[in-house]
């Protein structure tokens, strides 16, 4: 049975709030998870070692690593992790803010690279159950999950400059597309997923 593991959250919880952390929002709204204000926290490194520790143990356990495994931040680490445990795999969910600050080449190279390792997430959730919201409150839900993975989307397809927000960012960004291949994405939104969970 595969694995989806929510490893940590990302190495700027670790870090003071400023303008450079992409996660500066969330964690103001949310100072229960910036690591950065509880010291009885293990260390990012710690958990990234204990991460590690755990795929080295069980080499024949399909592990899909939410966030990027938590290390969003540099496409280049996650590279190395993936070359050491190939039973490791990882999707984007909620960290795009992280991708769109590092080099569109390399990011899109590091996509191309690990293609048969990489699915695509959203971490999505609703905010209370169908039966107890009205049309209204549906229909900006629907709507809002339209918008991002439409967001996405243009991201990993176009060739030039697309605008991207995310509740992550102050404003929206003007960033360079991807221009991923068709058979990439293919995998990343698909074939990756039905491999894995064995789906027909």
């Amino acid at each position: 049975v595969p694995v989806l593991a929510h490893i940590g959250e990302p190495l700027q919880a670790w870090r003071p709030l400023d303008d450079d952390n992409p996660h500066a929002g969330y964690f103001r709204d949310h100072p229960e998870y910036h690591a950065y204000l509880h010291p009885e926290i293990p260390s990012w490194e710690v958990i990234q070692q204990a991460r590690n520790n755990w795929l080295a143990r069980n080499p024949d356990l399909v592990v899909v690593g939410a966030h990027h495994g938590s290390m969003s931040h540099d496409v280049g680490l996650i590279a190395e992790i993936l070359d050491k445990y190939p039973n490791f795999n990882v999707e984007p969910a909620a960290r795009f803010g992280d991708l769109i600050r590092q080099d569109p080449d390399s990011v899109r190279n590091f996509i191309i690279q690990y293609q048969d390792r990489y699915l695509y997430g959203t971490d999505l959730g609703v905010s209370g159950a169908a039966s107890e919201m009205t049309t209204e409150e549906l229909a900006g839900e629907k709507q809002q999950i339209i918008n991002m993975m439409d967001r996405h989307w243009k991201y990993f397809t176009e060739s030039g400059k697309v605008v991207f927000d995310t509740h992550f960012l102050d404003e929206p960004k003007e960033v360079q597309g991807l221009n991923l291949p068709d058979s990439v994405l293919r995998k990343i939104y698909y074939e990756n997923a039905r491999r894995i969970l064995g789906l027909n």
